[in-house]
């Protein structure tokens, strides 16, 4: 029985399609063009390789150039490909632009809410300081539209309202986040949309030292430990102790530990 998958049948049908002028490889100068414009637009190679329907190792090659043709149905595929279909992406594990789940997270915190706070906000048990945390730092330009979703229920349950952290509050202010007043919502996703009444960041390097001695010495007088200030600020255990030591700053657990070995017998 001959199937399409018969060798001899396959380049009888090459033979004929060429004779009738259909090639099956074409230059792949217009699809790597393609390709590129649509990077540009915000799009992600995986992106396009799944509304494309091929693998994101081919995308990868035509954009580096490697191949010399490509076959006329893939680049048919990729070349209906369109900035629309890769933006407005409906499963929860599509990836989206990054930046309307970073800005509302530098929002938040601008208003002084901490990343345990936002964790707790987006109501899934799974979300914690660190997943926010990460995608506060992360790099690249993507997100899941999970996360993106968690992130956006935290927001509309904490934008109306001022957190509690004032070293939050302070550290979003320096770095220059804008808070949730400078955003509308329509424009908040927007990659080109700028916020509105926002101070630029702290370039002062000695202010900005000077700013962290203040934030150990105010956490240390609200009874805090060097461990739960170094989470606070993200840095770690030795450097508060070190601003400490170098600004005289006593901590009340030095003192109680103090006081305790005084009261021992001889």
């Amino acid at each position: 029985m001959t199937t399409t998958t018969d060798p001899n049948r396959y380049y009888k049908q090459w033979r004929y399609e060429r004779s009738q002028g259909h090639l099956r490889l074409t230059d792949p100068t217009p699809v790597r063009e393609h390709l590129r414009n649509l990077l540009t637009t915000g799009a992600s190679q995986r992106g396009i390789a799944d509304a494309a329907g091929v693998s994101a190792t081919l995308i990868t090659h035509l954009i580096r150039g490697d191949h010399t043709h490509v076959q006329r149905r893939t680049a048919t595929r990729i070349l209906t490909v369109t900035p629309a279909q890769l933006l407005n992406r409906t499963g929860a594990e599509d990836f989206v632009p990054e930046i309307g789940a970073l800005r509302r997270i530098q929002a938040l915190m601008r208003l002084g809410h901490t990343a345990t706070t936002i964790a707790t906000a987006t109501g899934d048990a799974a979300v914690n300081e660190r997943i926010v945390l990460n995608l506060l730092n992360k790099t690249g330009r993507w997100i899941s539209r999970t996360n993106h979703e968690r992130i956006l229920t935290a927001y509309q349950a904490l934008s109306m309202r001022p957190g509690a952290s004032r070293i939050t509050r302070n550290r979003a202010a320096r770095k220059g986040w804008a808070g949730p007043l400078a955003w509308d919502d329509d424009t908040i996703d927007n990659p080109d949309a700028t916020p509105e009444g926002v101070r630029r960041p702290v370039d002062d390097v000695t202010g900005a030292r000077a700013d962290r001695v203040e934030q150990v010495r105010h956490l240390t007088a609200e009874g805090r430990t060097d461990r739960e200030i170094a989470h606070e600020l993200g840095v770690t255990d030795r450097t508060v102790l070190r601003i400490r030591q170098r600004n005289g700053i006593p901590t009340q657990w030095e003192a109680t530990t103090s006081s305790r070995t005084d009261r021992r017998p001889a």
